[in-house]
């Protein structure tokens, strides 16, 4: 690649073809890495299901700030309480409560733990009375939410 003698150094033919090749190829990587630009901040479309009341009160306002820090950010948002098909549905991140119990092929991660619990207003244990078991707690109104049909 090299002609070399005591007082100078110079590439062959080769070595110029070489040279030519790889001032090419570097440009070309240069122009690649100048298009990517700002490649490394969150960009594009995202669809994103998640439970309504937990979506909303809390979910919602974190997303919200992160769209205004990423304006290229594009989020389509849902509110499902229901089981959704990511794949059929299109969607690209679902949050959900408890196990998977209907997803087997899907990647999860924990986010952190929900601690379900019974109450209820002084003045409806007054009128109705405190249950003692689990068991009365059929006999009293009440709004209830459901998961996986516990």
């Amino acid at each position: 690649l090299f002609h070399r003698t005591t007082r100078r150094i110079a590439l062959t033919t080769d070595g110029e073809a070489y040279y030519a090749s790889c001032a090419a190829a570097l440009e070309e990587i240069s122009a690649a890495e100048a298009c990517l630009g700002s490649a490394g901040l969150p960009s594009g479309r995202l669809r994103i299901d998640m439970p309504s009341s937990f979506g909303r009160l809390v979910v919602l306002p974190v997303l919200l700030r992160l769209c205004r820090q990423y304006p290229d950010l594009q989020l389509t948002m849902t509110f499902t309480d229901h089981f959704v098909d990511p794949v059929e549905e299109g969607i690209d991140l679902l949050i959900r409560f408890g196990g998977l119990h209907h997803a087997e092929h899907l990647v999860a991660r924990r986010l952190g733990r929900q601690r379900l619990v019974t109450c209820a207003s002084p003045e409806y244990l007054q009128a109705h009375g405190t249950p003692q078991t689990v068991e009365a707690l059929a006999q009293h109104r009440s709004i209830v939410g459901f998961r996986h049909g516990q």
